[in-house]
């Protein structure tokens, strides 16, 4: 089964790949509740222990749920050329009331 925004979980096969996976999932769900989704690209080097979770800083898109059913087989078939009209950015966490919550930053 495929987890949402996640396109090669093979590529996370190591020690810190259920992490990556929890911190894409975590952020879908902040996401969702704005109308937007999240599509992994990479992880970055840092990573957090917010309120009992691993949080690994991520790089990806962020894309409009209107917007998903275009970008989905573009982000399957790596035609990065065509892609670059949506939000890629950089996700970093902070902790807000005991919390984590993710951080976008357009790059």
């Amino acid at each position: 089964m495929r987890t949402f925004g996640v396109k090669l979980k093979e590529n996370l096969d190591g020690p810190w790949g259920p992490y990556v996976i929890d911190s894409v999932v975590f952020c879908n769900q902040y996401l969702a509740e704005r109308g937007k989704r999240f599509y992994f690209a990479e992880v970055d080097v840092a990573q957090k222990i917010i309120d009992g979770m691993h949080c690994c800083d991520m790089l990806g898109w962020v894309v409009a749920d209107s917007q998903a059913s275009e970008f989905e087989p573009l982000w399957l078939a790596d035609a990065y050329e065509k892609m670059e009209r949506f939000e890629f950015v950089s996700v970093e966490w902070q902790e807000q009331g005991g919390r984590p919550v993710p951080v976008f930053d357009v790059g």
